[in-house]
């Protein structure tokens, strides 16, 4: 398991749901919970209240307030954070019973500019054609999230050859994924510079999914051509466009346009109520990013990467040491690090990682999807190796040879994957340039 550091504000519940007593009061600002393993530690406890009326709502994964105590019946207990939690007990008043809180669901209160939408992954996975194209696959977003106590009016993010995903949008902004983690602030930064905070890869009721989404989109939130004829073919020969819920920029949305339309796949659902600005607050750490330059192998070898990694650093005016994250045939890449326990950081401060073991290192929190200077990138070849704890003969002679056919070929990753891909992809030949990871000593 990985540690989570809440590393964001958020700034009001965006998925309230009103409880059914007028004397529940509205959550207000909803403080995040401290963070814990995997992140999923409760949020502060519900409100109390005096009698005769209901607590207010907790914060995320918190359990709802409790109900009045007024005389004629108790009023309903107060809803708990927008993660799934327990509701509150419904009051006992001299003369009834109220009922329980809503399961789930935030505390209620109207709507502004200022809240932040909903994103998650569908727990439920679908055949594309047997949906009734975007307004059926809409229909299913909006039963899960309403089984799920989750408020507001969500889409499906899907492109039809004539209507593009990113127009389903709207005027929405700001998204955060079921537990509480930024998934992106404003459409035109997650489109057009592939900006991408946490992932999407929790589902309705917050637990996490491992999967392919169907999305028939291309990084730009445009129709990206396959999409199993508008989403009505459901052979194998028909193909579409999918994305990789853990992945980041680019990859989220499209990994693959040869999917058969005859599999399953999950959605993604993005709730379009409300026009928000986020405000991720910067976590400190060992900073991570790609090279803006590929690697020309030669004599120099791996010095040469580390003085591509030195130059982006310095003009981004980043403070520290910078090496490549490489191996060779006698050293590891997290040989070359010092204090190991220390969290890793992309330059938007958001985790990547907790420390350098290896595990944690290949199931990052997040992709390492950002250039020194806060660029977004994804769907570049990166030189890696096989385990980032280990030396690799897949080296190219220690990154010196890009020509000699006997050369054994390199191992490389692809930036946007979260999981041991993005470092161990695929073997390549050792004339074919790629970038390198840069990692603060």
């Amino acid at each position: 398991m990985r540690t989570w550091v809440l590393g964001f504000i958020l700034v009001s519940s965006s998925v309230a749901a009103c409880g059914k007593s007028g004397h529940d009061r509205p959550a207000g600002t909803v403080a995040p919970g401290d963070g814990g393993a995997d992140g999923d530690v409760p949020g502060p406890a519900a409100g109390g209240a005096p009698s005769g009326e209901a607590g207010d709502g907790g914060g995320p994964l918190a359990s709802g307030g409790g109900g009045g105590t007024s005389d004629g019946g108790g009023d309903d207990g107060g809803s708990s954070g927008h993660a799934p939690g327990d509701g509150g007990a419904g009051g006992v008043g001299a003369a009834g019973t109220g009922h329980a809180g809503d399961v789930g669901a935030g505390g209620a209160h109207d709507p502004s500019p200022s809240d932040p939408n909903i994103v998650f992954i569908t727990s439920e996975a679908y055949v594309p054609a047997t949906l009734g194209g975007p307004a059926g696959a809409d229909d299913a977003c909006n039963e899960l999230a309403a089984a799920a106590h989750l408020s507001g009016t969500f889409v499906a993010w899907l492109s039809t050859s004539t209507v593009d995903a990113r127009s389903r949008l709207g005027r929405a902004n700001g998204w955060y994924n079921t537990r509480g983690r930024p998934f992106a602030d404003r459409a035109a930064e997650l489109l057009d510079a592939d900006q991408v905070y946490y992932p999407i890869n929790y589902d309705e009721h917050g637990q996490k999914v491992y999967g392919r989404v169907a999305t028939g989109t291309s990084a730009d939130g445009a129709f990206a051509t396959h999409d199993c004829n508008d989403w009505q073919a459901s052979d194998s020969n028909t193909t579409l466009v999918t994305g990789d819920a853990n992945a980041g920029s680019v990859l989220w949305t499209n990994v693959d346009d040869g999917e058969p339309c005859s599999a399953e796949y999950h959605l993604y659902c993005f709730q379009i109520d409300n026009d928000a600005k986020l405000n991720p607050t910067p976590s400190q750490g060992r900073t991570v990013f790609i090279s803006s330059e590929v690697l020309e192998l030669g004599p120099e070898g791996r010095a040469a990467a580390d003085a591509l990694c030195a130059a982006d650093a310095a003009a981004a005016s980043l403070d520290g040491d910078f090496v490549a994250l490489l191996p060779t045939a006698t050293e590891a890449p997290t040989e070359r690090l010092r204090e190991p326990t220390r969290p890793w950081v992309r330059p938007d401060g958001m985790i990547v990682a907790s420390n350098t073991h290896s595990a944690e290192l290949d199931e990052l929190d997040v992709a390492v999807t950002q250039h020194a200077d806060g660029a977004y990138v994804g769907g570049v070849r990166v030189l890696g190796g096989p385990t980032l704890d280990t030396t690799s003969w897949l080296t190219c002679d220690d990154w010196t040879n890009p020509v000699d056919p006997t050369t054994p070929v390199a191992l490389v990753g692809m930036i946007g994957y979260s999981d041991a891909r993005w470092h161990a992809w695929n073997p390549d030949a050792c004339s074919e340039p790629a970038r390198v990871v840069c990692v603060e000593q």
